[in-house]
């Protein structure tokens, strides 16, 4: 799959199809063993991201409750986090980022180098949650 998803975005020159493609393959995967499947694409995320039909063909295909927090922007996404975690936020590196971007740059670089690698996944700020906010 990973394979299949990188030769797509070295294709495309960007990484948005390759990286919803292993989405997909990923909640199709989960669904076997779980009845509920929650993700956490917010409502004005691009990547990775189900259209509404996806959705209910997903759900009525895998037999499965689907959840994600499409209600919910970038800047309530924000607001709550503020409140409730600790969130470290730092530039994007091999060792912090929790998404599928770590195992697709590693294969980028390892078939076209890391000057290719770095083009599609340019350095960014990563937030991630480090702990739970104590109460105060």
């Amino acid at each position: 799959m990973l394979k299949s998803a990188v030769d797509t975005i070295i294709n495309d020159g960007f990484p948005n199809n390759g990286i919803n493609q292993i989405h997909k393959h990923a909640l199709e995967l989960v669904a076997n063993d779980y009845i509920l499947v929650a993700d956490g694409t917010r409502r004005d995320d691009r990547v990775p991201k189900l259209d509404f039909n996806e959705v209910r063909s997903f759900e009525d295909r895998k037999d499965v409750e689907y959840i994600n927090l499409g209600g919910f922007g970038h800047k309530s996404i924000n607001h709550l986090s503020k409140n409730l975690f600790q969130v470290k936020k730092e530039l994007s590196s091999m060792e912090n980022n929790s998404d599928y971007e770590i195992e697709i740059r590693f294969l980028i670089s390892k078939l076209e180098g890391e000057k290719l690698a770095f083009k599609i996944f340019p350095e960014h700020l990563q937030s991630r949650v480090i702990g739970w906010r104590e109460n105060e």
